[in-house]
């Protein structure tokens, strides 16, 4: 979220209108520095937190969100790509990376269930 909101807060250019906000100090402080390290000012950032905020009680995704989701389906489609090449050479299992022994056909399995529930968010 973090990324995102600084992503926002650098190409926020839409008129600003003066809102009063009260928050402890020692929170305004480190905020400062992140927004300083950055290269954002605080009320950039207030405003890219705000409209993230705004955008995800309404159930949509911003541009990074959908970049992020696309980049997921391609890299399980080519697992999935990869196991089906796997079970047609006549393997039944793998192991993953502490040596346990994986059955592919449950693996493939979670593995489409996982896309068809990036899919849905893609269309939302």
């Amino acid at each position: 979220m973090l990324k995102n909101a600084i992503n926002i807060a650098k190409g926020a250019d839409e008129e600003k209108v003066p809102v009063s906000l009260k928050i402890p100090k020692s929170l305004k402080d480190e905020f400062e520095v992140l927004c300083k390290n950055e290269g954002v000012s605080m009320n950039s950032m207030f405003c890219a937190l705000a409209q993230l905020a705004v955008t995800e009680n309404k159930g949509g995704a911003d541009k990074n969100d959908v970049l992020e989701i696309d980049r997921k389906i391609e890299q399980l489609q080519e697992e999935v790509n990869d196991y089906e090449m796997i079970l047609s050479k006549g393997g039944k299992y793998v192991k993953d990376e502490y040596g346990n022994e994986i059955d592919l056909e449950n693996k493939l399995d979670q593995i489409r269930i996982r896309l068809a529930n990036l899919q849905k968010r893609m269309t939302k």
